[in-house]
This record gives structure tokens, sequence and C-alpha cells, in this order.
């Protein structure tokens, strides 16, 4: 039987992985792991408070190794810690009051942060659309509880929640000034 050049790559990717197995159970073995585990420990080993903690586990944010905690969960133990209980580390939600109304101030300081930057109409009105802080918007949205109530070439009209009106004007720059060509000579 020829071994085809395919079979040959198989093979010796194949002979690499039991390679890399051999090796890595012989000689990365951590010592002791293939001996026999004693009945019982012998008495002249220290107790187990005075000895080091192993170097490669380090103590997790509430000082239980992990490996501990791993241990512990397997053997039944219960936990006072609720799993679906958030961290107190975490940020805390930004929760605005029901009953603050926006004022005028509110939709001026609104106003200064939109940046109206297109608007689409079509000459029956049917679509009407305007990029409004990079993204495209229409009669109806909403943008930070200011809806969006009439649009035209020029510019949007935006309505609070108490009923104000304000309007954002279409600011284009002014068209470059048109440059004659001299004629050839």
């Amino acid at each position: 039987m020829k071994l085809t050049r395919e079979r040959k790559v198989f093979l010796g990717l194949l002979g690499a992985g039991v390679a890399a197995l051999i090796a890595d159970r012989l000689l990365f073995a951590p010592a002791g792991a293939g001996a026999a585990v004693p009945a019982a420990e012998p008495a002249s080993a220290p107790p187990p408070s005075s000895r080091a903690a192993p170097a490669v586990e380090p103590a997790t944010p509430n000082g239980v190794p992990f490996s501990q905690r791993v241990a512990e969960a397997a053997a039944g133990a219960q936990s006072e810690r609720d799993p679906f209980r958030v961290d107190d580390s975490w940020p805390k939600p930004i929760i605005k009051e029901e009953g603050s109304a926006p004022t005028a101030q509110d939709l001026d300081t609104f106003i200064k942060q939109i940046k109206l930057t297109a608007v689409v109409t079509q000459k029956d009105h049917e679509a009407q659309f305007a990029m409004i802080n990079g993204r495209v918007r229409k009669i109806g949205d909403q943008i930070g509880g200011f809806r969006i109530v009439a649009m035209d070439p020029a510019g949007v009209e935006f309505e609070s929640p108490i009923g104000e009106r304000k309007r954002v004007a279409l600011d284009l720059p002014s068209p470059l000034p048109t440059v004659k060509p001299e004629p050839a000579r």
C-alpha cells in the first residue's frame, strides 16, 4: 500500500500529537502527581495551618482561594453569598426622579448638544429624515426625552415633554466662491 502525501501529513501530525502527550505526562507533570496517595499522613508532618499556601494560586478579593471555594461547593457546603446579587463594587445605575419635569433650561441645554448635519425631505413630505448626532432620525423619534415634531430643509423642531418647542437650524457652510477660468492663451 502506497501512502499518499495527505496520509503522510496526517500521520506526521498524529505522531507529533502523541509525542506532545507523552512529553506532557512524563516531563511536565508536577512532582508527586503520579505517586500513590498514602493512607495516612506521617506523624512528623507539620499541622495544616503552618503549611505555606501554594504560590500558583493567589487569593481572590474576598480572601478565599478559588480551589477552596470549588472544593466546598463540591462537598455541598452552603455559601452565604447570593449568586444573583450584584457586588457593591459595581457602579450604581442613575435613576432620574419621575416627578421632575424638564425645564426651559433643560431644553436649551439639549438644543446646544444637538448636531444637525443633514435634512432630507421629499416634495410630497412622505419621507423626511435628519442626520442628528451621527444617526438618522425621523419625525416622532425621541432623543433624551425630547420628540422630533417637524422637519423641513432648513431645520428640525423638537418638543419637550411639557410641550415647549425649539427649532434647530441646519447650519451649512457658505458655498465656495466660484472662480472663472482664464481663457487659454
